[in-house]
C-alpha cells in the first residue's frame, strides 16, 4: 500500500520504498482462488484502508502526545477526542471486515454471520459444536 492510500502492486522481489507498507494479509486475500473471489478482493481493498486510516490516526494521537505542551493541551482536545473515536471506529470496521473473510472462507454460504465480528463471536460460542476443535 502506498503513502496516498492506494494499493499498489509491486514485483515480489522489489523492496517497498519508505513510502510504502506491504500488508500480507490484504495481499493474500486479493490472491485466494475462491468461488468468492470478486467479495475476497473488495474486503482486501476495505482492509487495507482501514489499516491505513488506523496508522494514520495512531501517528497523530502519538504526535499530539509528544508535542503538545501540558499548558497547550486543552485547545488539543477536540481533536485529540476525535482522532481516538475515530480509532476505535476504524479498528472496529478492521474487525467486522475479517469477520467476514472468515465467514467467507470458513463456513459454507449463509452458515456464519458475516456482518459483525461481534455477531460471529456470539455464534461460535453457541455453535462450538460446529467448528473445528481448537489446536496449538
Amino acid at each position: 500500500m502506498s503513502a496516498l492510500g492506494l494499493p499498489v502492486q509491486i514485483k515480489r522481489d522489489q523492496t517497498p520504498t519508505r513510502f510504502q507498507f506491504y500488508l500480507g494479509l490484504a495481499d493474500a486475500l486479493k490472491c485466494v482462488v475462491h468461488e468468492q473471489s470478486a467479495h475476497l478482493k473488495e474486503l482486501s481493498d476495505s482492509f487495507s484502508h482501514d489499516v491505513l486510516n488506523i496508522a494514520t490516526l495512531a501517528g497523530r494521537l502519538l504526535w499530539y502526545e509528544g508535542v503538545a505542551p501540558d499548558t497547550w493541551r486543552s485547545h488539543d482536545l477536540i481533536a485529540v477526542s476525535v482522532d481516538a473515536e475515530a480509532y476505535y471506529v476504524m479498528l472496529q470496521s478492521a474487525c467486522d471486515i475479517m469477520a467476514d473473510v472468515i465467514a467467507t472462507l470458513g463456513a459454507k454460504k449463509g452458515q456464519a454471520p458475516s456482518e459483525s465480528f461481534h455477531k460471529l463471536n456470539e455464534w461460535a460460542l453457541k455453535s462450538s459444536a460446529r467448528l473445528p476443535p481448537h489446536t496449538t
